[in-house]
């Protein structure tokens, strides 16, 4: 049995009469018909079986408007939603309630809970390379993006970068991979806004949420010449425009990650990007593999 004939998690074999109908009934579950064909094709190639399909951990039930956490506790304090069009007022979790109202963030939404099939997963893409396993994520975060953003239009999409020790080390950044493969079926542009400054130590080696907080301030700066690389699509054609290069109009910006922990990290993404005075309007919102 080859390595695209056998579970990528399990290691059981794959096919079977029954995967088609239980990649079918997971899809329709979990986004709105019209974007079904679209996603079937692309889980049709992962090399799952019907036994892992149906265990995937999705997030569901009700979630903190802000970053998208499962609600554990009796709502504490409304807040709009992103899309009031899609979505009603839900309640802020006590996380989120402490970077209120000054929280650089506008929305998380990831797919699945970060269990321990999860860390085996992250391991193998990010430590073994295994290319099967990028598609699989980038398969989730299709799957979130259109059962929690699809009524929402981004003008950009960017990733997490790493530092570059980080980077040589690795020999590349698992969520740059994500994204081409993400940017790829949603053609929305990729855009590298940011660039790492600090190296953080790793945070599955900070314990603590307070060390992780700490270790991402100013972790970020964006890219200078950023501006100059935005499709024309996004640059303001007013006739009164004064200057000899016209200007980009960002209201929407999606980030992605790999994995939503504390939000340290994609909220100090967030600020760095608000803080450039063509972007402090922007809404960002980020979209994760795991929570």
């Amino acid at each position: 049995m080859t390595r695209a004939d056998s579970c990528l998690s399990c290691r059981k074999p794959v096919r079977s009469p029954a995967r088609q109908a239980a990649i079918r009934s997971f899809l329709l579950s979990n986004v709105a018909a019209r974007f079904y064909p679209r996603l079937f094709v692309f889980f049709h190639q992962i090399p799952l079986c019907v036994s892992c399909i149906e265990r995937l951990p999705l997030l569901e039930g009700s979630l903190c408007q802000r970053c998208g956490q499962p609600a554990a506790r009796k709502p504490t304090t409304l807040t709009p939603a992103p899309n009031p069009s899609a979505q009603p007022a839900l309640p802020l979790c006590h996380d989120c309630i402490r970077f209120a109202p000054d929280d650089p963030l506008s929305a998380n939404r990831s797919c699945l809970r970060y269990n321990q099939w999860g860390k085996e997963m992250i391991y193998l893409f990010k430590y073994r390379g295994d290319q099967r396993v990028a598609d699989l994520l980038a398969g989730l975060l299709l799957l979130a993006y259109y059962r929690h953003y699809s009524g929402m239009s981004f003008q950009l999409v960017c990733c997490v970068p790493l530092h570059r020790h980080r980077l040589q080390q690795r020999g590349f950044n698992q969520s740059e991979l994500l994204v081409r493969r993400f940017a790829h079926h949603t053609k929305l542009p990729v855009v590298p806004l940011l660039v790492r400054t600090k190296d953080t130590a790793k945070q599955s080696k900070q314990h603590s949420r307070r060390a992780r907080l700490s270790g991402m301030e100013d972790a970020f700066c964006l890219q200078h010449d950023v501006l100059h690389a935005l499709p024309p699509l996004l640059r303001s054609a007013s006739r009164s425009c004064k200057t000899a290069s016209a200007v980009p109009i960002l209201t929407r910006i999606l980030l992605i990650d790999d994995i939503f922990t504390t939000g340290a990290t994609v909220r100090s993404c967030a600020r760095t990007i608000r803080n450039h005075p063509l972007l402090e309007h922007a809404e960002v919102c980020s979209l994760t593999v795991f929570r």
